[in-house]
């Protein structure tokens, strides 16, 4: 898998964004969230994947999220995050796990931030942020206590998800707990190798090809088809590789259902602002099959 040419101030432009958002532009963010009422799905036992990119660009859908997670009158979030491995150790780790390396015993393997993780690496992961900055100010805005958090990053699943350290402290957390979950399922260009003659730039046909390609990424996961979900993300860039096969092994059978989508461009965020290089940003459903 192609090593990203991530710019070093990238993910500090998503921390300022949210600190450069002016308290009417968080409102109608928070506003904008309210287009979808999906509490009766969390309270049901189901789940919802938001996206993590550019909250000026697909903030209504993590407004969203947290509109449902608070709606669903639970006391208690249980979230799942990707961790992304850009570089180092954990992109390493990433590397021999794509070569069919067997990693259960691995310190990186496991629910990361769980308590019987021992690493911290997770701790500066920024894909959860967004989520929780909205979390407060809507918390504040209704006048309401803040829902106990736990934070959870699933790492190199290696298609067996039952098997990851954790899993079972993740499983009790969920009896007293709704669950959310973030993912950027496509991501599409000239920075994640895309080949050169499949670039799309964003516009109509991009969306609709986004829109199968996540929708076959969704069936392959609520089927519980871990081998096949697996290999498909890694050929989309899906992001959620762990966070999926973990959400729907904890969860169990599930129907999918794309609320919305938007195509982000994330060339801003590379050396060089490769173009055309973008993530197709998704509000999703996971409802519990009867």
């Amino acid at each position: 898998m192609k090593r990203l040419a991530l710019k070093l101030s990238a993910l500090s432009e998503y921390e300022s964004e949210r600190e450069n958002l002016s308290e009417p532009e968080i409102e109608s963010i928070l506003d904008a969230g309210r287009k979808w009422d999906l509490s009766e799905i969390l309270r049901s036992g189901g789940s919802l994947f938001f996206p993590h990119t550019y909250i000026v660009a697909c903030g209504q859908y993590i407004a969203s999220a947290v509109h449902a997670s608070l709606d669903s009158g639970a006391d208690q979030i249980l979230i799942l995050g990707v961790l992304h491995a850009f570089a180092g150790r954990l992109w390493e780790a990433r590397q021999r796990e794509i070569q069919g390396e067997d990693l259960f015993g691995e310190p990186y393997c496991g629910i990361l931030g769980s308590s019987v993780d021992q690493q911290t690496l997770w701790q500066t992961e920024f894909c959860l942020k967004g989520f929780l900055f909205l979390l407060d100010k809507e918390a504040k805005r209704r006048g309401v206590s803040m829902p106990r958090v736990y934070l959870r990053y699933p790492f190199l699943s290696q298609q067996q998800p039952e098997r990851l350290r954790g899993i079972e402290e993740l499983k009790s957390l969920l009896k007293d707990s709704i669950l959310v979950a973030t993912a950027d399922m496509y991501h599409h260009g000239a920075v994640y190798g895309t080949p050169e003659r499949e670039l799309l730039p964003i516009s109509p046909q991009a969306y609709r090809k986004s829109q199968a390609v996540v929708q076959r990424c969704l069936s392959l996961l609520t089927e519980g088809d871990y081998q096949n979900y697996y290999h498909y993300s890694l050929s989309i860039r899906n992001d959620a590789i762990d966070v999926g096969s973990v959400l729907r092994y904890v969860l169990g059978p599930l129907e999918a259902e794309i609320m919305d989508m938007t195509l982000v461009d994330t060339s801003a965020l590379f050396e060089g602002q490769p173009q055309p290089s973008w993530v197709a940003a998704s509000l999703i459903s996971l409802t519990k099959k009867s």
